[in-house]
């Protein structure tokens, strides 16, 4: 299915690269790109959690306000950064956000996806990716998507692997492809977009893009626009 088909089509995002948007302070590119408000599970962001002003000493079980509470008073820098554009997300609901609730048949399947177990009914999945169940987020994300045949904006290959191995054929998209979707609909200058990715959701707030041991890294590149792994 073509990337703009995707996005057309109701898109269910994980805590993970929910952050990389809206951290760095783009929430409204997300917006754009998906044509509307994006569709977050409470395990993410839960409405009843939002209280403004948000109370940083109260640790909150929504997993994108936490970066709020961590080491409360002595929080990184990073997300002492991140903490209005956290804050201004959280207050935009209908605008650039819209909860929604599980059916009962998605969370049980998401409370299977948190088991290690369920990786004994996969077929064809490395062992490296069989570690661990999802976390909270990403299994409701990937519950909705598979119930509802929504589009799953997600980067982390475990759960891509679970649905595969599965049998799930759910439309999947990355920061990558997002970024590089921007770009290719000028929403977004290309060597912005380079920045974006590589010193600001790599550097700054720390994106997995490593692999053979840390030796390659993914990097957004220009002429052509798109993510490629290169010497880290």
């Amino acid at each position: 299915m073509p990337l703009h088909e995707m996005l057309k089509r109701n898109c269910i995002i994980d805590t993970s690269l929910l952050s990389n948007f809206v951290f760095t302070g783009y929430a409204h590119l997300l917006e754009k790109l998906v044509n509307g408000p994006v569709l977050i599970s409470p395990a993410v962001l839960e409405p009843s959690e939002i209280i403004l002003p948000i109370n940083h000493a109260i640790a909150p079980r929504c997993e994108f306000l936490k970066p709020l509470h961590e080491i409360h008073g002595l929080f990184s820098e990073k997300y002492k950064a991140a903490a209005p554009f956290i804050e201004s997300f959280a207050s935009s609901e209908g605008k650039l956000w819209q909860p929604i609730e599980l059916t009962e048949a998605e969370l049980f399947l998401a409370r299977r996806m948190r088991l290690r177990e369920i990786w004994k009914e996969t077929k064809d999945v490395e062992p490296r990716f069989t570690k661990r169940g999802l976390g909270a987020g990403e299994a409701e994300a990937c519950a909705v998507a598979v119930k509802r045949n929504w589009t799953l904006l997600i980067d982390d290959q475990p759960a891509i692997e679970l649905l595969r191995g599965l049998g799930h054929s759910v439309p999947h998209v990355r920061t990558c492809k997002l970024l590089k979707h921007a770009v290719e609909r000028d929403h977004i200058p290309c060597e912005e977009a380079m920045h974006l990715f590589n010193r600001e959701i790599v550097d700054r707030f720390g994106f997995h893009a490593t692999r053979s041991k840390g030796a390659e890294r993914l990097w957004f590149r220009c002429n052509p626009p798109g993510c490629i792994w290169d010497a880290a």
